[in-house]
């Protein structure tokens, strides 16, 4: 089971789907992807997460691993209503025979960016980014106080999974 989230949704887990018999709506073996198309107007910010420590380089109090798996990273959404900050926590895996993705995917409904971005890394540093415009990928480096924007990813509809 693979689900997509392209919409900008406050994100919650999804009920696994279920035929109208009750059955779940998959079978083991088989693969179906779910895409949320979402609303329009509504937003989005994807953070990808780098530690300090280089590549080789022994693990080490100060230098978080390269990946940054185990930051939690906070978004306070810019919205004129008092939204909720949301919280993510960047994991390896979770779940049996699944991986999560390296990007932390934030749905910000109406909101047009973060106010606030808050990064705990696994070595104890904090970080933290004002003003950050909704709708783009972000890299956050451990350290550096500067976001770089990545290319958007191609949406990938028609593709074959095979």
């Amino acid at each position: 089971l693979v689900v997509v989230n392209t919409g900008g949704w406050f994100d919650r887990r999804p009920n696994t789907p279920r035929l109208p018999n009750g059955r779940p709506a998959y079978q083991p073996g088989s693969v179906m992807v779910f895409v949320n198309e979402g609303t329009p107007n509504r937003h989005w910010l994807r953070v990808r997460l780098e530690g300090a420590r280089r590549p080789g380089e022994p693990p080490g109090p100060g230098k978080s691993n390269r990946m940054g798996i185990g930051a939690r990273v906070t978004a306070a959404p810019a919205s004129p209503r008092s939204a909720l900050p949301i919280v993510r926590e960047l994991t390896a895996g979770g779940s049996y025979q699944a991986q999560s993705g390296p990007e932390l995917h934030f749905g910000l409904g109406e909101a047009t960016g973060v106010s606030r971005l808050e990064v705990r890394w696994p070595s104890g540093k904090v970080q933290e980014l004002r003003n950050v415009p909704a709708d783009r990928t972000v890299l956050v480096r451990e350290g550096v106080d500067r976001l770089e924007v990545l290319p958007a990813k191609a949406k990938g509809r028609g593709k074959s999974l095979s």
